[in-house]
């Protein structure tokens, strides 16, 4: 699997995402950490740049921002579970779900 990002391989995955639900996650000192969001939106092509809006009470979204990048997973319809899992508080948000690791954060297996 590919994991570069080209602007058309940028605008290509977000031209199909109308809702822009998606898991953001980063590897901590601690173990992984990931967040469902709705609020992501592309702002460049080039180099490729989104804008996310954590909420101001999120306690996931500083263990990000501490290590300095982040995965973003884009949920499609069949993710209903896991992107609800993801919303949920004071829980194992990865425990039974679909991943493998990445330099910068855990991957969503496609299913």
């Amino acid at each position: 699997m590919s994991t570069e990002i080209t602007p058309s391989r940028f605008r290509h995955v977000f031209g199909h995402l109308p809702t822009g639900v998606s898991i953001l996650t980063a590897l901590t000192p601690a173990g992984p950490t990931g967040m469902a969001a709705n609020s992501v939106t592309p702002v460049s092509l080039d180099p490729p740049l989104i804008l996310c809006c954590p909420a101001n009470s999120s306690s996931t979204w500083p263990l990000k921002h501490h290590v300095g990048r982040f995965c973003v997973n884009v949920m499609a319809g069949q993710h209903a579970e896991i992107a609800r899992r993801f919303a949920q508080r004071d829980m194992d948000r990865f425990n039974g779900g679909p991943r493998f690791g990445a330099p910068w954060g855990p991957l969503m297996t496609r299913s």
